[in-house]
């Protein structure tokens, strides 16, 4: 055959090799665009898991102890929790109703004192533009939560569609991981079944250990304010409590309105509550976080602040509230898909019992 004659074989291969690449290209697109609008929905779905696992653990909990079947179990705590939370929201909510109002009124006075006394010096001037410049970058941080939270309503709805779907996935977990597990190919399974109980354990762990933190956070800033006659303490220390399930930037932004109010009373006392701040962070990240946080995956600090600022970016609020989660969660899988498997052992680790643990822990 000349050097000139076309070998149909050969473009045959070319043509389904250049479909193939359109085709992958297409469905990355896809999935990509998928992604991308129904982020909520994603991060709804995600948040209900979490949830879940803690309806799990305490059903498990009160199997062992009360010895009641695990299902009626989680069904039993979830009414529990459902019940106890229903009945603190109308406790606290006249006090924290009221407070909320004092904040929108005392929080801009605040910061215009704060600026009235420093504006004369250069160096908070400058400080003052960055902040300005920046502050565009932070909004667009925090502009997509409009989408999922950006109304009461919206917030509330979407808090209990989370809770339904976790009490449905908590209650009866096997058709929803065992039906994961069969679009899986068989040779996989097993694998698969192990990175599912490890996501799992390490998820759990990192939840109750995070509502520890949140509650001694909480307990600690509201006893530290009340002491110093901060006004708004118990409202300051709800928000220090709950911003700490965000690691980082959450005690950060929690601390600025309990300084400001602080500053409008004496300079030196928001001083006072800034180092109360520093030691409560300090308890909960040296001592608190060690303690609870042993038996889920370590994270490397810059690691965890980037992953905040990319899906705060990318899912705005709700993503950056379950930066962590999601980051502990595809970093196992990284490891021990990529790490563990493909580089150590040149292909997937043989496990056969997994699967059945798995099923035998999920049925009870």
């Amino acid at each position: 055959m000349s050097n000139g004659t076309k070998n149909p074989g050969n473009e045959n291969h070319f043509i389904r090799r250049t479909g193939i690449v359109l085709g992958l290209t297409a469905l990355m697109a896809g999935v990509a665009a998928a992604l991308f609008y129904t982020a909520g929905l994603i991060l709804l779905a995600f948040a209900a898991i979490l949830f879940a696992i803690i309806l799990r653990s305490l059903g498990r909990w009160l199997n062992k102890y009360l010895k009641i079947p695990v299902r009626p179990a989680t069904a039993i705590g979830a009414f529990l929790l459902f019940a106890c939370g229903l009945a603190t929201v109308l406790l606290s909510a006249p006090v924290i109703v009221e407070q909320s109002r004092q904040l929108t009124e005392t929080l801009p006075r605040a910061i215009e004192q704060i600026r009235l006394n420093f504006i004369q010096y250069d160096w908070f001037t400058q400080a003052l533009n960055s902040w300005e410049q920046a502050n565009s970058g932070i909004m667009l941080l925090i502009g997509k939560s409009t989408t999922l939270v950006g109304s009461l309503f919206n917030l509330l709805s979407g808090l209990f569609l989370m809770f339904v779907l976790a009490v449905f996935i908590a209650v009866e977990p096997q058709p929803y991981i065992c039906g994961m597990l069969q679009m899986i190919p068989p040779g996989y399974r097993d694998r698969f079944s192990e990175i599912f109980l490890k996501v799992g354990d390490s998820l759990r762990w990192w939840v109750l250990g995070t509502m520890i933190s949140m509650v001694i956070t909480g307990l600690l800033t509201v006893i530290g304010l009340t002491l110093m006659n901060v006004p708004l303490a118990i409202l300051l220390a709800v928000v220090a409590g709950a911003l700490t399930f965000i690691p980082t930037l959450g005690p950060i932004i929690a601390g600025i309105p309990a300084v400001a109010i602080a500053f409008t009373q004496d300079p030196t006392k928001a001083l006072y509550v800034i180092l109360l701040y520093i030691v409560i962070q300090t308890i909960e990240g040296n001592l608190l976080t060690p303690l609870i946080m042993q038996k889920t995956i370590r994270l490397p600090p810059a690691l965890i602040l980037f992953s905040q600022i990319l899906f705060g970016i990318i899912f705005g609020f709700p993503g950056l509230a379950l930066a962590i989660p999601l980051l502990s969660a595809a970093v196992i899988i990284i490891k021990m898909i990529y790490i563990e498997d493909a580089l150590k052992e040149g292909g997937r680790m043989k496990s056969p019992a997994a699967m059945g643990v798995l099923c035998k822990k999920i049925k009870t």
